[in-house]
């Protein structure tokens, strides 16, 4: 396997444990107010940050395959795009 492929597979795999692992911690630490907000947009950022964890807690497996495919896609266009590059000879 080429090391492209191998670093889009480490990242989504890192990726879809901090979700699992950050969701988890979440709902374990997270106020009354920031599990059971109904209108989210009112709440401090952090809060709403919670609030967005408690929820991927509640749905493991589609946010698990939501955040995979949004790490492969980023690092893979990354790779095809190679946006960094093109920044720098921009600004040269």
């Amino acid at each position: 396997m080429n090391e492209e492929k191998i670093c889009i597979l480490n990242s989504v795999i890192i990726a879809v444990l901090l979700n699992w692992g950050l969701s988890w911690f979440s709902v374990k630490n997270a106020t009354a107010q920031q599990k059971e907000a109904t209108k989210v947009s009112s709440l401090p950022i952090t809060d709403q940050m919670v609030n967005m964890l408690v929820h991927h807690h509640n749905t493991p497996v589609s946010s698990g395959i939501l955040i995979a495919l949004v790490v492969a896609a980023s690092v893979w266009l990354g790779y095809y795009l190679n946006p960094y590059e093109k920044v720098m000879d921009f600004l040269d």
